[in-house]
């Protein structure tokens, strides 16, 4: 049976999914090169039948012209996954002539036989019976080719990718020829890395395949590879192919109120530090809030990696923020407020599947023993930075040896960790006060809109208690920012002059190159130079300085961040 872009769609159901898929794109009133499907029952002994290749060149003859060219592509009758698996295993036959026709046609089916696919369909278990429909398409005369994907195929969720090149898509896939690249991120900002200055896509052609990404998305509910070409102007798809993906261990990051502190590209020293101080100010967090070592020893990996680096900036795994707040007591109630506070998307599914373990008796016994107790811990810690700011005077001077250095190191952050949890703890019993008060008394607070300076009238009773906690906390969060100031000052102070004595020693051509270190690194006891890996690093924030700063990025499996690419410069759109 011939069906040809003519005929209704509903007739395209027997004709494969990529044919099927096509009529579906055609009825919308996308542009799509016209074609012809021959089905697999015109076909016998891996060949096209007499009388139905007959038709086809009749049908062909009276809709396109004798110099017509066409593309021979294949088209499964096959559900499910499998398909997607078998999709890049068949040939597909560019610049047809009339002539040549029926041996590419003939080629196409044959290779359902031949001993390498039969050979991938054992390996892969697929046990479905296979049938195997051609499709004839006219070939347009294209500027350019493009492919183009509803997420990064590397597994960014987030992230759309657009490229072209003067070529068929699959050699830009492959990265075989010279070729543009547009990422494109929910955050609306989209940038280029650039190989050819003679393929460019104009700002009206990248909205419209970004809105066709979102229109498809939305008809066959899957995300999509799209194939298409331009020609003057006009953009067609030639084909689509599903892409199937279990999404429910997604990854997010998002930059939260990060980016206030960490606006640019975090170099590896501060960005180690900061996991650093993260993963000791949590799990001592957790400990005094459930009294549980076993509860802290169960999730140190989650509480390792509540931030973490992607393309040189730092961001929350949303993942591991939710699961940690899952093992603090009452976690139910306070989530929807440090969601508020650090303007999450609650609607978002991060938190399913966390069971909130923290409910026992003893857990909830010992939050009210920390709560009556904590007020009291603030100011104490408060009035101890003072014997911090002491002991970094006395002990820091510019002869200080590297392990002089990474003693004084050690006792500064260790005394902060206790500063730093105690006001955490504090913080998370003002958003406990805030819900207790819009629970029970009706006022709602905005935490987030107060300052040292705000006024509150005070309710009388325990409402007025609870406000006056409230007060009081955002006050001891005052100090706390001033405080945390110049604890980063002497922690830069003790890096830098480690970075000096690592120059001395000629393994650092500069003390600012120490940037460029781990916290690990900077402490390992078996010194080296550090030259080249500071040299490759240096390039590699050079390119990440040029790509956007996004806010949220999604992921498949893992956290990704991007490779230098040699050939090609970055601009952003």
């Amino acid at each position: 049976m011939i069906i040809s872009f003519s005929d209704d769609v509903q007739r395209f159901k027997t004709t494969g999914e990529k044919s099927y898929n096509l009529a579906n794109i055609l009825n919308l009133n996308v542009k799509v090169p016209h074609y012809v499907c021959i089905t697999n029952n015109d076909c016998e002994n891996n060949t096209i039948k007499k009388e139905a290749l007959k038709r086809l060149l009749k049908v062909l003859e009276n809709h396109f012209g004798s110099e017509t060219l066409y593309a021979v592509r294949f088209s499964l009758s096959l559900q499910g996954i499998e398909d997607n698996l078998l999709s890049g295993q068949f040939p597909t036959f560019l610049n047809v002539p009339t002539q040549d026709l029926e041996k590419c046609i003939n080629d196409c089916i044959a290779s359902l036989s031949s001993r390498r696919i039969s050979s991938y369909i054992k390996r892969h278990n697929i046990t479905q019976s296979i049938d195997i429909n051609v499709m004839v398409q006219e070939m347009i005369h294209q500027d350019f080719y493009g492919v183009m994907y509803t997420y990064n195929p590397l597994g960014i969720l987030s992230e759309r990718v657009i490229s072209i090149g003067k070529d068929e898509c699959n050699d830009i896939a492959n990265q075989k020829q010279s070729y543009n690249t547009y990422y494109y991120n929910m955050d609306n900002n989209v940038y280029l890395v650039q190989n050819d200055d003679t393929i460019n896509l104009t700002f009206q052609q990248i909205g419209y395949l970004n809105q066709l990404c979102d229109r498809l998305k939305t008809v066959f509910k899957f995300d999509l590879r799209i194939d298409f070409c331009i020609s003057g102007g006009n953009i067609y798809i030639l084909q689509v192919d599903k892409i199937s993906l279990d999404i429910k261990n997604t990854i997010t990051l998002h930059r939260t109120n990060v980016d206030l502190i960490y606006q640019d590209s975090t170099y590896p020293l501060i960005t180690s530090f900061v996991k650093q101080c993260y993963s000791s100010v949590f799990s001592d967090l957790i400990l005094q809030l459930t009294n549980s070592p076993e509860v802290v020893k169960n999730n140190q990996e989650t509480i390792s990696n509540i931030v973490c680096n992607y393309n040189g900036r730092l961001f929350y795994n949303i993942n591991n923020l939710y699961k940690m707040f899952s093992l603090i007591p009452f976690s139910d109630k306070i989530t929807p407020l440090l969601e508020k506070e650090l303007n999450l998307n609650s609607g978002n599914n991060y938190k399913q599947n966390y069971v909130d373990n923290t409910s026992k008796l003893s857990y909830i016994f010992n939050m009210f023993r920390v709560m009556t107790s904590i007020s009291k811990k603030v100011k104490f810690v408060n009035t101890k930075f003072s014997e911090i700011e002491k002991i970094f005077n006395d002990c820091y001077c510019e002869e200080l040896s590297d392990i002089q250095l990474k003693s004084l190191y050690k006792i500064i952050f260790t005394r902060s960790i206790a500063k730093w949890n105690t006001n955490i703890i504090n913080s998370i019993y003002c958003y406990f006060y805030s819900y207790i008060l819009k629970k029970f008394f009706k006022k709602d607070i905005n935490i987030s809109s107060l300052d040292i300076n705000s006024n509150m009238d005070l309710e009388k009773g325990l409402a007025g208690t609870f406000q006056q906690c409230i007060i009081d906390s955002i006050s001891d969060q005052e100090y706390r920012k001033e405080d945390n100031d110049r604890l980063f000052s002497y922690i830069q102070k003790i890096f830098l002059h480690m970075g000096l004595n690592l120059v001395n020693l000629g393994y650092l051509s500069n003390e600012k190159d120490v940037y460029y270190l781990t916290v690990h690194e900077l402490f390992n006891e078996s010194m080296h130079s550090y030259k080249d890996l500071v040299s490759q690093r240096k390039n590699l924030y050079d390119f990440y300085q040029k790509l956007p700063n996004y806010k949220l990025v999604t992921f498949y499996d893992k956290v990704l961040s991007k490779s230098i690419n040699k050939s090609g410069h970055v601009i952003i759109l």
